[in-house]
């Protein structure tokens, strides 16, 4: 994390400017002695002296004390990731010291302001108390805040009010969390139509590989769009047999097809895990294990190469973009932690019919066994 470099800076100024201690002290007045406290760290000048020594060295005032009010995209998506895995090895509360340095630090930085929401959000619920868990919500929505007023960028704006209704759901408040997202989702707005507008805009200025890539990029998060909401579907439907199954085929259909259990593993692992749940429910067993053995596939194959997002045959340009995403291509939790949530899915009250069955406890077995050694 970068602090102030005052006393670094001067001696680096004066080495450059070829000007003395003495030299220095003269022009501003004061004595040599106190120049040479400011360079061994003893006393910091006067706050009314630092834009006449900012001026000498014909430097900001930022720039003589070595302050970076921003982040770089790079060095804020290597901070999310080494916070990440402090997330998983080191105590709770002083990982959460040191986010909040850092926020205190870059308060006008709102991309760095957006990737400390989602740490946040993706760890809150490792804190000790449920009374602690929501004070952290409470804070990612003062920080959602921020950003909608006070940046500049349209599409953090957005982002951050998608975040912030998805922690105003997370704390019962659906009706402000409604009213939030109905304007900016409403499927009647013209932008829902932009991306095909787009690609055709490539495609007639000739700039194909644009096209193409913006094209799977539409097809990628349309599809992932279809599998999110269809699960939330299918959950909505748990208690009509008929129709519940008819979403599950339709789903385990798209996941065949665009071999989204290789794709995009995270997702498929929803649907997977949710008709696991239907079958239990409807004391379909030998249904409900198969299910489960798709999810323990999916799960191995997800943590054994690397939680990593990543395109294939059919999406040839997904590589380059996830690279040129905020946080890369790199997961937003640290692998140990998704590890020990998938093992958590197994022991979920609705699967208790499956308790008792072999094959459940051997996928539990195998999954150990492959993912942990």
């Amino acid at each position: 994390m970068n602090r102030l470099q005052l006393a670094e800076n001067i001696i680096e100024l004066r080495h450059q400017y070829k000007v003395t201690q003495d030299e220095l002290a003269e022009f501003l007045g004061i004595s040599k002695a106190s120049v040479s406290k400011w360079e061994n760290r003893q006393n910091y000048p006067d706050i009314t002296l630092l834009p006449r020594l900012a001026s000498y060295f014909n430097v900001s005032v930022d720039q003589l004390l070595g302050f970076k009010a921003q982040m770089t995209k790079e060095k804020i998506k290597e901070c999310y990731h080494e916070l990440a895995s402090d997330f998983a090895n080191l105590p709770f509360e002083e990982v959460m010291t040191k986010t909040n340095e850092l926020v205190k630090e870059y308060y006008s930085c709102y991309p760095l302001l957006m990737q400390i929401v989602i740490l946040w959000m993706n760890h809150f619920n490792m804190a000790g108390s449920e009374s602690r868990q929501k004070e952290i919500l409470k804070s990612i929505m003062r920080l959602c805040d921020r950003i909608i007023t006070e940046s500049e960028s349209t599409g953090l704006s957005s982002d951050a009010v998608v975040l912030k209704a998805m922690v105003q759901i997370q704390m019962k408040e659906t009706q402000e969390a409604i009213e939030s997202l109905e304007e900016i989702l409403d499927p009647k707005r013209l932008t829902r139509q932009s991306d095909g507008l787009l690609i055709q805009a490539y495609q007639m200025t000739g700039e194909t590989k644009k096209a193409e890539k913006t094209a799977q990029i539409s097809i990628l998060t349309n599809l992932l769009g279809i599998l999110g909401s269809g699960v939330n579907y299918l959950s909505m439907h748990l208690s009509d047999p008929e129709l519940a199954e008819l979403i599950l085929k339709r789903l385990e259909k798209v996941v065949e097809i665009f071999e989204t259990d290789r794709l995009h593993p995270n997702i498929s692992l929803l649907v997977f895990y949710q008709a696991t749940i239907f079958y239990c429910l409807q004391q379909k067993i030998p249904e409900a294990l198969g299910e489960l053995k798709k999810f323990t596939d999916c799960s191995i194959y997800m943590i054994n190469q690397g939680v990593r997002l990543h395109g294939d045959e059919f999406f040839t340009k997904l590589d380059e973009w996830f690279d040129e995403l905020d946080l890369g291509a790199e997961p937003v939790r640290n692998k140990k932690l998704v590890i020990a949530d998938i093992f958590k899915m197994y022991e979920n009250p609705a699967l208790s019919s499956l308790f008792e069955e072999e094959e459940y406890k051997e996928l539990k077995k195998r999954l150990q066994r492959e993912v942990c050694g």
